[in-house]
């Protein structure tokens, strides 16, 4: 079996108003995020949290230039799954992919590419903006926050596709 089948139909899907909302979203959490970080990089400490225990404390420390990773991955990560967005013929899919299912089929695949985006960007910057300006954003309150955005993206995300699956 091919890796990606040839004889599925490729469409362009159509973005709908929560789907602009989702890209502008994605975009506006990492552009503030990176110019947020490159101008306030030469006031960060030289020493900063690299890395977190279960209950949010501190367990490694690193130097302020292994944050600059961290920002290369966040980038990474956005362009990446947008480019993945333009490609849902290539997704695997629970059932066969025919002309007459391939338009619902892929919108919901992109949809949740486009949402897991958001909560992947939204994590990741949190966690690099935390690392930067810890002195900002507490242990505690990164902690909840983490919690929180995990759990209300979840749930919104598993409600749509539990209520798109019912259609």
């Amino acid at each position: 079996m091919a890796l990606i089948p040839k004889n599925r139909p490729r469409l362009k899907i159509p973005m709908t108003l929560m789907d602009k909302v989702s890209e502008a979203a994605s975009a506006l959490i990492v552009g503030l995020t990176t110019i947020l970080f490159l101008f306030r990089y030469q006031a960060i400490s030289s020493e900063v949290p690299m890395q977190y225990d279960f209950s949010g404390n501190v367990s490694r420390m690193g130097n302020k230039n292994e944050l600059l990773l961290l920002l290369g991955v966040l980038i990474l990560l956005y362009a990446g799954l947008t480019i993945l967005q333009r490609y849902p013929h290539t997704y695997n899919y629970l059932v066969d992919i025919t002309e007459g299912n391939a338009p619902r089929q892929y919108s919901l695949a992109v949809r949740m590419i486009r949402w897991l985006k958001l909560m992947m960007v939204g994590l990741f910057s949190l966690l690099l903006l935390q690392s930067a300006f810890p002195e900002v954003i507490s242990e505690s309150l990164m902690f909840a926050g983490v919690i929180l955005f995990i759990i209300a993206t979840f749930v919104q995300m598993i409600g749509y596709f539990y209520l798109q699956g019912r259609k």
